[in-house]
């Protein structure tokens, strides 16, 4: 008899610690999906600065090309009154 009182209090335990574990599955889950949200937000983030950059990149080249033509201008102008 004692031994079936035993083994129904570790069933008992057992049972609520399966509970417990349970409910603090159910917390990490929540957290994991807090930080991949936070994390989708940081990609988009990063793929808009991206985009960004490569933008400037593209006016930077542009800006480039338009200043060796104006150099050249200068230096066709300048050479003409020489």
């Amino acid at each position: 008899m004692s031994i079936n009182i035993n083994n129904e209090t570790v069933v008992a335990n057992l049972r609520k610690e399966v509970v417990r574990l349970h409910e603090e599955r159910d917390e990490l889950r929540k957290e994991v999906s807090k930080l991949q949200d936070k994390i989708s937000d940081r990609d988009l983030i990063i793929l808009m600065m991206y985009n960004e950059l490569d933008e400037t990149a593209k006016d930077l080249e542009i800006l480039g090309r338009v200043n060796m033509c104006l150099n050249v201008m200068l230096a066709v102008k300048t050479d003409g009154k020489g």
